[in-house]
């Protein structure tokens, strides 16, 4: 269903914006969960944007899925490792987990 509503978007192929924006408006109506699939196919789509990645690394967070969050904070440093947001969000779940902070 992700990819249908968002193959083209208002008549035009999808951005990584799009996928932002329809994820926030999600989460806006408290539906976080439903974001996630919405995020997944933004990143399947778009392998290189560290946004898109940080945005659901930052998403499964808030959900206490905290492996996956990881893992895509972590794809979203690779792509960008100067992001100061990113490298910020990745100590905090370094500090939930119990893991030792160090330098990517």
């Amino acid at each position: 269903m992700v990819k249908e509503v968002l193959s083209t978007y208002f008549g035009r192929i999808a951005r990584p914006v799009d996928y932002m924006r329809e994820s926030k408006a999600l989460k806006a109506n408290a539906a976080e969960e439903q974001s996630i699939p919405m995020l997944q196919e933004g990143v399947k789509n778009f392998p290189n944007d560290h946004v898109l990645w940080f945005t659901l690394g930052k998403s499964l967070f808030f959900l206490n899925r905290l492996q996956e969050s990881e893992k895509a904070i972590k794809r979203s440093l690779d792509l960008n490792p100067y992001d100061q947001r990113t490298r910020t969000f990745y100590n905090r779940i370094l500090t939930k987990t119990g893991q030792q902070h160090h330098r990517r």
